[in-house]
């Protein structure tokens, strides 16, 4: 198994570098593996699409998905140049991804100038991110979009 990680680690890293050397992102590539087939392959965009939500991670499980034309990646791996941050894990998590195998840490990241701490300390203590107000305000349209949902018996579930 180690040696089929490193392989499709060595794919995500000349993703990651490809973004980088276009200038598109920072040097991140992922890319998602089924049953030892590539589904799915891809670098961050931030820059190039002007979106903060354009990285590696996201965009290979995109591509991933509509490949397979599911939301459902159970059984697949998302092999990434770097520790997912956050957004991307859960971007993983909802994808029901089975396995997450990354190159380098979090704190190299940070080292180089992609410092995610933020995020992780927002989710123990709100309050110390003071620019961004977040507050919940009942709503009775909101409640009625849920309730309906529930009545719907041709909802799905992800």
């Amino acid at each position: 198994m180690r040696n089929t990680d490193e392989k499709w680690l060595r794919i995500a890293a000349c993703e990651g570098r490809i973004g980088a050397r276009k200038g598109e992102g920072g040097p991140f590539g992922a890319c998602v593996v089924k049953n030892g087939v590539l589904i799915g392959r891809a670098h961050s965009e931030v820059i190039k699409r002007s979106n903060p939500c354009a990285h590696a991670e996201i965009n290979a499980i995109r591509l991933a998905c509509r490949k397979l034309k599911t939301v459902d990646l159970s059984g697949a791996t998302l092999y990434t140049s770097c520790e997912p941050c956050p957004m991307c894990m859960g971007a993983a998590l909802w994808a029901r991804l089975s396995r997450v195998v990354y190159g380098v840490s979090i704190e190299k990241a940070t080292e180089i100038g992609f410092d995610h701490s933020l995020f992780y300390d927002y989710f123990k203590d709100r309050s110390i991110v003071r620019w961004l107000e977040v507050k919940e305000v009942k709503s009775k349209g909101c409640t009625d979009l849920m309730n309906a949902w529930l009545l719907n018996p041709r909802r799905q579930h992800y």
